[in-house]
């Protein structure tokens, strides 16, 4: 089964795993693509809009790809955190 880590996004960054005082949500949830074996992590905003960042080849890299500076600009680019 795969993980679901929640970001609460905050002025100063993006925290982890529900450590943040309240703010705007984003839960990301690593999911295979059903066709073929790439991975791809689910973004699910608070207004419960769901957006597909691919290009992953595995569970471990998508989860990575969430605790990265890379992850960070994709919320930055939101308007998440600054």
């Amino acid at each position: 089964m795969a993980a679901e880590i929640e970001v609460a996004a905050q002025a100063r960054g993006c925290i982890f795993g529900g450590m943040a005082e309240p703010g705007p949500k984003i839960s990301f949830k690593p999911q295979p693509v059903k066709v073929g074996l790439d991975w791809q992590v689910v973004a699910v905003h608070a207004s419960g809009q769901r957006e597909h960042i691919t290009g992953f080849k595995s569970e471990t890299e998508a989860l990575d790809w969430i605790r990265s500076p890379q992850c960070h600009g994709w919320l930055i680019a939101r308007g998440y955190t600054e």
